[in-house]
């Protein structure tokens, strides 16, 4: 697969996406440059200052919704300070914030919390209390187990995954 294609499909479009919003001050994400095979040296010296701006197809994770329960909200629509958003959760169930997985090879799962679901949006919400941010992969078919039956669905494996300053909207 393309480097683009790749990028694409990982929701990246701006040099914005490969960094790490802090207080403290703004770095790139070591997590995305290892997984693309970005230098350092292939990126500007310094990080841009300022907050991340929220927009359509981001992936996040607020403690007021869940997210310490392993519930990952998709944007799926902006008003103001408030969005629209679709709501994941691991395939495995997780104690705690639903993270990347790189050890020996295994990914951590999410698919939408409405199993024949892979489209549509949940209910009006804003951001507040401890936040991440994530990179999910592609979309895969996949299918869980639910009261002893298969249900297809769809699934993205978690990429890079880190707790961060309230976005702009």
């Amino acid at each position: 697969m393309s480097i683009k294609r790749k990028l694409m499909n990982y929701r990246i479009t701006t040099l914005l996406d490969l960094m790490v919003f802090k207080v403290a001050g703004n770095c790139w994400n070591q997590q995305l440059l290892d997984i693309f095979q970005i230098l350092p040296e292939q990126l500007p010296p310094h990080c841009p200052l300022g907050r991340r701006s929220i927009r359509i197809g981001q992936y996040w994770a607020s403690s007021n919704y869940e997210g310490q329960n392993g519930r990952i909200v998709e944007i799926m629509g902006i008003r103001g300070n408030r969005f629209n958003g679709r709501s994941r959760t691991t395939a495995i169930p997780t104690e705690g914030w639903a993270l990347a997985n790189h050890s020996r090879g295994r990914l951590t799962w999410v698919t939408p919390c409405i199993h024949s679901d892979s489209g549509g949006a949940g209910a009006t919400e804003y951001f507040q209390g401890t936040l991440r941010i994530y990179t999910l992969s592609e979309e895969v078919p996949r299918y869980r187990i639910a009261d002893g039956n298969k249900i297809n669905c769809v699934a993205r494996a978690i990429r890079s995954s880190h707790e961060e300053d309230s976005p702009e909207p």
